[in-house]
């Protein structure tokens, strides 16, 4: 995970310094800038760095770092027999050794490859799993394994927010651009 990588990088460089989340990369070198913070410093495009005033102090932090931006809209994606869905996972059991690992197995029996998984704590002591996998909602396999993911999450259908479809879309194969 690349954040990880670069958290990691910066606590390691940095050991006081501290994270401060804004807007866009661009957003915290206009911040730095305007408010002329000599203590601190953006990650941030060599355009956004430069368009601040601000000097480059490292090069390739993050090497192969990659943004992808959403696109939402109100008509559902059909069918392309290459796309992607997104889910995010919200076990209503918060502490439960196992819950997504369980969870995750219903991939395995309908042969759904996962893509990628990001957690987020959700402020009550649990976490958002999001997951994007290989497969269209609609498709069969997909289908079932969202379902069954659902059932075992939550058996009496008392939590609307166990298991939500974020949306199903064509792959992009953004993995694979240089």
């Amino acid at each position: 995970d690349n954040n990880s990588a670069l958290l990691e990088r910066a606590s390691k460089n940095y050991p006081s310094a501290s994270t401060v989340s804004t807007i866009s990369t661009s957003e915290a070198a206009s911040i730095i800038s305007g408010e002329n913070l000599l203590d601190s410093a953006a990650v941030a495009s060599e355009k956004s760095l430069d368009d601040s005033g601000l000097g480059i102090l490292d090069r390739d932090i993050c090497p192969n770092n990659k943004t992808r931006f959403v696109v939402l809209g109100v008509v559902p994606s059909e069918q392309t027999g290459d796309d992607k869905t997104f889910l995010v996972i919200h076990p209503p059991i918060k502490d439960k050794p196992g819950v997504l690992s369980n969870s995750l197995k219903f991939l395995e029996k309908f042969n759904i490859n996962m893509e990628s998984i990001q957690s987020r704590p959700d402020g009550i002591n649990g976490y958002y799993f999001y997951i994007e996998l290989d497969g269209h909602k609609d498709n069969e396999n997909v289908r079932k394994a969202i379902e069954s993911i659902k059932s075992s999450l939550d058996p009496e259908g008392k939590y609307s927010d166990a298991v939500k479809i974020l949306g199903s879309y064509p792959n992009t194969h953004w993995k694979d651009e240089d």
